[in-house]
Order: C-alpha cells, then sequence, then structure tokens
C-alpha cells in the first residue's frame, strides 16, 4: 500500500507510505498542503511536497560531522501500514518503521540499531499530527522536526502571527540573530529556527489556520524567495510564492534528550481557523 486515500464528510486526505510523508489534506474540500508540479515519492525525489518528516538529524544536523543528505533517514524509506480508521467525521492512519529498514543508509550507523518510530495521523477540519520515538537501549540527543508545505494563495497575502519577541537565527542571513515584534511577512528568503514553539496564526488573505505543538521546543519558518537561487531547485516557475514552511521540532539547541526505553512524541495539531 504505496498511497492511502482517506475521505469523509470533514473532507479528504492522502498519505504515503513511503517517507510517512502527508501529501494532501482538504478540510471541506480545501487543500490546505503544497506539493510541487514534479514531486514524487521515492529516492532521490524533490523534498517540496506536503508534510515530511526529519529525523534523526534536521537539515544538516550538528556535532562532528558532516551528514551525507538533509534532514535525516525516515523520509527516505518504505513505512510500514500498521492501521487505517474511516469516520464520517474523521479519519486516522497509523505508520511504523524501525531502524533495520535504513540500516544500509549512509549515516545510519550513527545512531542506535533498535530505534523505532511511529505515526498517526488524524484528518478532520483537524489535521493531528504525532510522531513518537522510542530507543529501547541507549539515549542520546536527537534533532528531529515535522516539515509542512502549507499552501497558499500567494505569499504576499501572507502573515504569519505568534513569533513576536521570540529569539531566531536566520541562516538566509548567515545564522545572524535577531528578533523582532512585528508578524513575519514574506516574499523574500526566509531560514529561520526559533528557539521557542509557540501557538501560531498562519493567515492566507481571508483563510486562517491556527498551530500549536505538544513536545516541541523550535519553530523553524522557512521560505526559499526567487533570490534564493539553489534553495529553489526542484521547483516551477513562481511555485515558491505558493507555499510557505512552518515547522515544529526539536533542533539545535532543543534537541531532544531520548532516554532509554522512554518514549518522546512530537504532535502538532492545524486547525482551519
Amino acid at each position: 500500500m504505496d498511497e492511502i486515500f482517506v475521505s469523509g464528510s470533514w473532507g479528504s486526505g492522502a498519505v504515503s507510505a513511503f517517507g510517512a510523508t502527508v501529501t494532501s489534506w482538504r478540510p471541506g474540500g480545501d487543500e490546505w498542503l503544497f506539493v510541487a508540479g514534479d514531486a514524487q515519492p521515492g529516492p532521490g525525489a524533490s523534498e517540496h511536497a506536503g508534510i515530511p518528516l526529519c529525523a534523526p538529524w534536521f537539515g544538516v544536523g550538528q556535532g562532528d560531522w558532516m551528514p551525507p543528505h538533509k534532514h535525516g533517514l525516515v523520509r527516505l524509506v518504505q513505512w510500514d501500514v500498521v492501521d487505517v480508521v474511516e469516520l464520517d467525521d474523521e479519519a486516522r492512519v497509523r505508520l511504523a518503521v524501525d531502524a533495520a529498514r535504513f540500516a544500509g543508509l549512509p549515516g545510519a550507523d550513527r545512531y542506535p540499531a533498535d530505534l523505532a518510530f511511529s505515526l498517526e495521523i488524524r484528518f478532520g477540519r483537524r489535521l493531528e499530527y504525532a510522531l513518537t520515538v522510542l530507543s529501547p537501549s541507549q539515549g542520546f540527543a536527537m534533532d528531529h522536526g515535522l516539515h509542512p508545505y502549507f499552501a497558499v494563495s500567494d505569499l504576499s497575502t501572507v502573515s504569519l502571527d505568534g513569533l513576536e519577541g521570540v529569539a531566531f537565527r536566520d541562516y538566509a542571513q548567515d545564522g545572524a540573530t535577531g528578533v523582532s515584534d512585528a508578524p513575519v511577512r514574506f516574499g523574500h528568503h526566509i531560514d529561520r529556527v526559533y528557539d521557542d514553539a509557540p501557538a501560531l496564526i498562519l493567515r492566507d488573505g481571508d483563510r486562517a489556520l491556527r498551530l500549536n505543538a505538544e513536545g516541541a521546543g523550535s519553530s523553524i519558518v522557512w521560505s526559499p524567495g526567487v533570490e534564493s537561487g539553489p534553495a529553489t531547485g526542484g521547483l516551477a516557475g513562481d511555485e515558491w510564492r505558493r507555499f510557505v514552511c512552518v515547522e515544529y521540532g526539536n533542533v539545535q539547541g532543543q534537541a531532544t534528550l531520548l532516554k532509554p526505553g522512554v518514549p518522546h512524541t512530537l504532535r502538532m495539531t492545524a486547525t482551519v481557523d
């Protein structure tokens, strides 16, 4: 089962079992996730699609090594479908994968051999997305994140409320630190990691999405901007104007300290306002 489709009176959604990537969420028929025109699930495919997972590292990670690729291992393998439940007012999809599935990939040998991941996605007027990580035998510090590509009508109409007063590093500005007292506006290259994970409101013209997280210490905001050149790789024409990434996770100084045998859950909810 590679592509999972669910629907009900609430709307419809889809998940790719490859990488456990949500590719569609249409509450009330209105699509909230962006998928690039050339995106195809599979090794080496475009990453600009839906809600990819990033683990056990985020971006280029941290520490004394250079990872072979961005954003970890779990998005590069097929996940097992545990179950799919469809009700009239919501649907649930559960998937799981363990370290044996990605053991042969570059970088996997740096992580516990019994590392396990499970994902529960609840579709409805609210999207709930919960990633649980368990390392039975060994504790370690893990970067991980949920990387939604939210579809917008045009970046010129978009703003993000809730990060006012929160310190960030902007890697579009060579990692410069800053704090802003205004909502985030788009249209230029933004690549910010914020040191908190507050409730947020993504506004797109006359529609809005409320975002919340549990088990998160970081917020990440990314928009490539036309001037960012290679950052728009895999995007055609003006596709960069039709999405913004607003993410929750535990990265850099907020990395999760996993204890042996103690699961950690990172949960995000997105609610149509």
